[in-house]
């Protein structure tokens, strides 16, 4: 599974619980939507902050770990959608819903204004709809074995002290 399918799948989770009486359905999947309310998720471009490495060089491998940021739309359908995706801010900042973050190693950084989009259907009535963007964090793995590792043995004397000379041996292993 991609990093991008588990962090919408979490995402998905997550709005699950916190409205539990809303339908979540993953943007662009081609699906009849059959509900009087309901909240869309979309998982928008993503951006690279920055990488590090980590060499594990007992086992002559590279670790790059790279941060992502990306935008999270979600848009909300149907009476009361509006009140809903307000109160999103606040309901993100329950201990038990960071601790769930925190453990997935997904950071919400921003939670932006909610959008009233409220259109007209059919020339005839009138559909809440709301939109909001979240700007979310997250990590992305990369392992390498580039095959270039090499040991060293670093050996040394020390004489004629308070000055100190150094003979350095070195040897290739394999």
């Amino acid at each position: 599974m991609s990093v991008r399918s588990t962090v919408t799948d979490f995402l998905i989770l997550e709005l699950k619980k916190l409205y539990p009486d809303w339908p979540i359905i993953q943007a662009k999947q081609n699906v009849p939507i059959e509900y009087d309310k309901y909240f869309v998720l979309d998982l928008l471009a993503e951006t690279t902050l920055g990488s590090v490495e980590k060499w594990d060089t007992e086992n002559e491998k590279i670790n790059i770990l790279g941060v992502i940021q990306s935008t999270v739309n979600i848009q909300a359908f149907g009476s009361g959608c509006i009140e809903a995706l307000s109160e999103l801010s606040i309901l993100l900042e329950r201990p038990t819903v960071v601790d769930d973050f925190h453990a997935a190693n997904i950071a919400v950084n921003t939670v932006g204004n909610v959008n009233d989009i409220t259109a007209l259907l059919d020339d005839s009535r009138y559909q809440e709809r709301a939109s909001v963007d979240l700007t979310v964090s997250y990590d992305r793995k990369a392992l390498d074995d580039p095959g270039w590792f090499d040991r060293l043995q670093v050996q040394c004397k020390l004489s004629n002290l308070p000055s100190i000379e150094f003979d350095v041996v070195l040897r290739k292993e394999r």
